[in-house]
């Protein structure tokens, strides 16, 4: 075997371990985004729409907190839903429509009439282009 011809081969043995190595550290890194993702779930009241207002997320917390379960809101859309109040999302639209993060308090009705307030901060998400692709609800202590 010509010399030119081991070294392609060495070539080709350390760029796999390397690529080894990466698809390794990836797949380490997938491991821990799944453990943060299902944490905050648990953890964390959110809730996310697209940007025509239809629910693609909601985290257990949040599902828990308004008596609801995921199969009876997924894809409902939030402007014409019956546990955020009507009146609460008026504002909340106006500031979307400018791009604004938005801070305030939402009256949440839940699936047995029970009114309950809560301070919810609404941020946009963002694509790989920097256009809005929707927005993340996150039911914060206070503004």
């Amino acid at each position: 075997m010509s010399r030119n011809c081991k070294d392609i081969i060495n070539n080709i043995i350390l760029e796999n371990k390397h690529l080894k190595e990466l698809y390794n550290d990836l797949e380490k890194q997938h491991m821990k985004t799944i453990f943060i993702n299902n944490m905050l779930n648990e953890n964390i009241m959110t809730l996310e729409i697209n940007k025509n207002g239809d629910i693609v997320y909601i985290s257990d917390l949040f599902l828990q907190f308004i008596e609801y379960r995921e199969s009876e809101l997924k894809n409902m859309n939030i402007y014409n839903c019956n546990f955020i109040d009507q009146d609460s999302l008026k504002e909340l639209q106006n500031a979307l429509a400018k791009d604004n993060i938005w801070n305030g308090v939402i009256k949440y009705i839940t699936k047995c009439d029970d009114e309950i307030w809560t301070y919810c901060r609404v941020l946009p998400i963002r694509d790989s282009e920097h256009n809005i692709d929707g927005y993340k609800f996150i039911k914060t202590e206070k503004n």
